[in-house]
């Protein structure tokens, strides 16, 4: 349970987030520090008239506070000054070079080498695929597909593994043949 006291406090030491007072540490509320109200404004040994706030789990905190007997609070001390590093400064530039006196040379027969990007004639009648063309090159790319599987299988490689280069050859030749007939398989003997 929270509640709020008036108490007279006499400040033992000055801390980090507020002062020492009767054995307990008091911070600074929220609202009395958005006020700019600092630890430093606490004069040790000197006498508080505050309003405490006592959180629900035993933390005291001041929202207002009063000098008895007239005491002045202590005067807050300008930050001690922050070191900043100097601006970096720029490398001077270098000089600039002088004009040319070469004209532009244009392309041969005054037509750029390279046509833009986008501006490319439209593919002709001849080079666009068929749908043939387009089945056939997809089996040449699965038959390579099987071709390169079979040579970098690692089963290949626990079978070759100590065989003669002939005997390699042959391993390799008959892994590439079944798995060639099982992609036949698959296809249902279209290829």
């Amino acid at each position: 349970m929270s509640n709020t006291t008036q108490e007279v406090l006499t400040v033992e030491a000055v801390t980090q987030y507020g002062f020492r007072a009767n054995g307990k540490n008091y911070s600074i509320s929220t609202r009395l520090a958005g006020q700019g109200v600092k630890p430093q404004n606490f004069i040790q040994g000197a006498q508080y008239n505050v309003e405490v706030w006592t959180g629900p789990q035993g933390g005291k905190k001041i929202n207002s506070y009063q000098p008895v007997n007239g005491q002045a609070p202590a005067p807050v001390a300008p930050p001690a000054p922050v070191y900043q590093a100097p601006a970096p400064v720029a490398p001077p530039m270098p000089p600039a070079l002088p004009a040319t006196t070469v004209a532009a040379t244009p392309a041969p027969g005054g037509v750029p080498p390279v046509t833009r990007a986008g501006a490319g004639a439209a593919p002709s009648a001849e080079d666009k695929m068929s749908k043939a063309d387009w089945a056939d090159r997809n089996r040449e790319i699965a038959i390579q597909a099987i071709l390169k599987s079979s040579i970098e299988s690692p089963a290949l490689a626990e079978h070759v593994t100590g065989k003669s280069t002939a005997e390699v050859f042959d391993l390799q030749r008959k892994y590439f043949k079944e798995n060639l007939e099982s992609y036949r398989l698959a296809l249902g003997g279209l290829l």
